[in-house]
């Protein structure tokens, strides 16, 4: 045997290799995926992220179901860039995340968004835009997932909640979801985060709604159950 016929035999088993392996990953995948994103590529991704949050953040299976017939909004606290990532392995449904545009338009990451959905917001410019493209996505019962922080915090922020989700849920009347993600290693930090290794919670609460229009009684609810305190209502 010659040097150029073993470097062929190696190179022809490491393509081998190589492909098993990315069908057997892809099988995986679509046994993962548990929103239906309308495609089978996009539904491997779900797959796909549900299994990366699994093994590299330790997230538990445990799926929080969001009912097909109605709109909802999905809250939590923004701890890190790996958030997003957490609330779509926990919820059945696709969700909408409503991001400011320079995020959007991240070098790199706007294919993704535009393939999630995400919707886009000029906090500086025309941020109505952005609310009635989440109303239309409500009312066409689907989820949309906003952080009413506004930006990453690595602790309770002393100012008040952005406004923008209670403004969505009592206009259109969805109830809000709200959940609480602790255990994020890189609390702080956002592309990098969703890289570093930990073992994170995210805790579901029942869902609130916007009782006779009283948005400050909601965003107060909101605010008690996305940083682990028991609402008392």
């Amino acid at each position: 045997m010659t040097a150029e016929y073993l470097g062929r035999a190696a190179l022809a088993l490491l393509l081998v290799v190589a492909v098993v392996g990315f069908h057997r990953l892809m099988v995986a995948a679509d046994r993962a995926n548990v929103a239906d994103w309308g495609c089978k590529w996009r539904n491997r991704l779900d797959g796909l992220n549900r299994l990366f949050c699994r093994w590299m953040h330790g997230l538990d299976d445990e799926i929080v179901h969001l009912p097909p017939d109605q709109g909802q909004l999905v809250v939590a606290n923004h701890l890190s860039g790996v958030d997003g990532n957490l609330l779509l392995a926990k919820t059945d449904k696709p969700l909408h995340f409503i991001i400011a545009r320079e995020q959007y338009n991240r070098f790199g990451l706007k294919w993704l968004f535009k393939l999630g959905g995400f919707i886009p917001v000029d906090r500086n410019g025309r941020p109505d835009k952005a609310m009635s493209a989440a109303l239309e996505t409500l009312a066409n019962n689907g989820a949309v997932a906003i952080f009413p922080q506004g930006h990453i915090h690595r602790h309770i922020p002393a100012g008040r909640l952005k406004r923008g989700v209670t403004f969505l849920a009592c206009r259109s009347g969805a109830p809000v979801y709200p959940f609480h993600i602790s255990g994020v290693r890189g609390a702080g930090r956002n592309v990098s985060a969703v890289f570093m290794r930990d073992r994170v919670t995210v805790k579901a609460f029942a869902p609130v709604t916007c009782k006779d229009g009283d948005a400050d009684r909601l965003l107060e609810q909101i605010r008690e159950r996305i940083f682990g305190f028991e609402t008392t209502a």
